[in-house]
């Protein structure tokens, strides 16, 4: 299986070397592209290197924006966010945003959340999971099942809320409403997820690694921390 993955990844490596030019997601994506295709890696400081028979690159970084025209305050939505929660809300929201696969390391959310609830003398907070979930999609069923039972192994069930597939406007909704975001993965590549949530007031809570360390200013509009169990 190696001498047949050598071949096609030194084919990938030689044929992405023909661009004209490489643009990347962020310093930690560059990085990762420097580490897995050394034949076409130039030194930081040079960004095209075209002496040779390989094409050497350095790709420049292009961080991916928000579209404003869509992340606007949610006026004229007719649901609240009572009505999306199925509950009243008394306290602040706490938000988990990303697709239900287990290397989003939503479980790290619930585990925060336990211990916050153990040390918070406001017992109506809550917290939502929500993201993209596909009934085609195996791990997004068993992954939604583990997290239900992990909730109520943490006796947090109560105050969890899953929701699943939300539509643009209830993203919108939630996050408008949102006290703070909860943003588990580790070496994301960007993440394009915090800097919607920075966009509509949240605060963000991420782990120090990949895009966030890029997009989040630590202590001014949000937390970096090593993902602690």
């Amino acid at each position: 299986m190696r001498f047949y993955r050598y071949f096609l990844d030194l084919l990938e490596e030689l044929t992405t070397g023909m661009a004209q030019l490489i643009v990347v997601n962020s310093g930690f994506t560059q990085k990762v592209f420097q580490n897995n295709f050394p034949l076409i890696s130039a030194p930081s400081k040079k960004e095209e290197d075209r002496s040779g028979f390989i094409t050497k690159h350095c790709p420049k970084i292009l961080y991916p924006p928000i579209n404003l025209k869509v992340f606007v305050k949610s006026i004229g939505f007719k649901q609240t966010i009572n009505d999306l929660l199925g509950r009243e809300v008394k306290g602040n929201i706490l938000t988990s945003l990303n697709r239900y696969e287990r290397k989003k390391n939503i479980p790290l959310a619930l585990k925060a959340f336990a211990d916050y609830v153990k040390k918070s003398a406001n017992q109506d907070d809550l917290l939502v999971v929500a993201g993209g979930w596909d009934p085609r999609v195996i791990e997004n069923v068993e992954h939604e099942n583990e997290l239900r039972a992990l909730a109520k192994k943490l006796d947090i069930s109560e105050r969890v809320v899953f929701l699943k597939s939300i539509s643009n406007d209830a993203r919108l909704l939630l996050l408008e409403n949102t006290k703070v975001l909860c943003y588990t993965p580790e070496n994301e590549h960007f993440g394009i997820v915090p800097v919607e949530a920075m966009h509509m007031g949240c605060i963000v809570m991420a782990c120090n690694s990949g895009g966030p360390l890029e997009s989040v200013a630590n202590d001014v509009t949000g937390f970096l921390q090593p993902p602690k169990e």
